[in-house]
């Protein structure tokens, strides 16, 4: 598993639904939170490692050995936009 360079199609198409949450998920995320650590970083989704699924994984604090911070978030959804940010 790596993370895939822009412009990479997978940076661009759909995710898919994930349908089950088992074994073989939970293995991808451990795998996933180790080359977000890797790369230093605080977040990482799906498709940025070529996988055509709707998830992504957090951790604000950026450290490993903080695993009380590490969130995955399935299937999300904006459901309603409000506001505006300009930054």
């Amino acid at each position: 598993m790596q993370i895939v360079p822009f412009p990479h199609p997978a940076l661009s198409y759909k995710s898919s639904e994930v349908k089950q949450i088992d074994a073989s998920l939970r293995k991808t995320i451990a795998k996933m939170f180790e080359l977000m650590y890797q790369a230093n970083g605080i977040g990482l989704a799906a498709n940025q490692v070529g996988l055509p699924f709707r998830f992504f994984i957090v951790n604000i604090a950026g450290r490993k050995g903080e695993s009380d911070e590490e969130l995955v978030l399935i299937n999300q959804e904006i459901v309603c936009r409000k506001g505006q940010v300009v930054g």
